[in-house]
């Protein structure tokens, strides 16, 4: 039994899948775009739902039948945004908005007052890059106020 492995780059843009085999050569490469969402100036958002959707398109467009017939067995290697926040539904698994990319900028005053406050540092830890792109990371005190009806499932489930 050979082994494979699928390494998956979430990016910002799209979801790339590439497929080697034991001995690390590359064996097939794919790609699958997803829909950026600019609802507003500055804001930026992805459908949590279509990534995933994507990532298992992706890895079907990379082994296809052979997963079903082969004697391989299949590692899975990912990296994502890191930075990119979706409030989730304990109860269901599904995300309750869409999520919030890297870029977005609606966190930009929270990020503010933090370093008014002294907190740039904290905010900033292992990053390398302006507070106003980390905003994703004040996306827990802003993102309960898009709807009262999301709010209201964030409190209770």
């Amino acid at each position: 039994m050979s082994q494979r492995i699928i390494a998956i780059d979430q990016s910002t843009s799209s979801t790339k899948a590439l497929l080697f085999d034991d001995q690390c050569r590359l064996l097939a490469r794919t790609n699958v775009d997803h829909q950026q969402y600019y609802p507003q100036t500055g804001w930026v958002e992805h459908d949590a739902e279509e990534i995933y959707r994507n990532m298992v398109e992706a890895i079907r467009q990379l082994v296809g039948d052979e997963a079903k017939t082969s004697q391989h067995t299949y590692s899975i290697a990912i990296t994502n945004q890191r930075e990119t926040a979706v409030v989730w539904n304990k109860t269901t698994g599904r995300p309750i908005a869409n999520a919030v990319v890297w870029q977005d900028t609606r966190g930009i005053d929270c990020c503010n007052d933090l370093r008014q406050r002294g907190m740039t540092e904290m905010v900033m830890r292992g990053k390398n890059r302006a507070s106003a792109v980390a905003t994703p990371l004040s996306a827990p005190s802003w993102k309960p106020k898009i709807a009262t009806t999301q709010v209201r499932s964030i409190r209770t489930e």
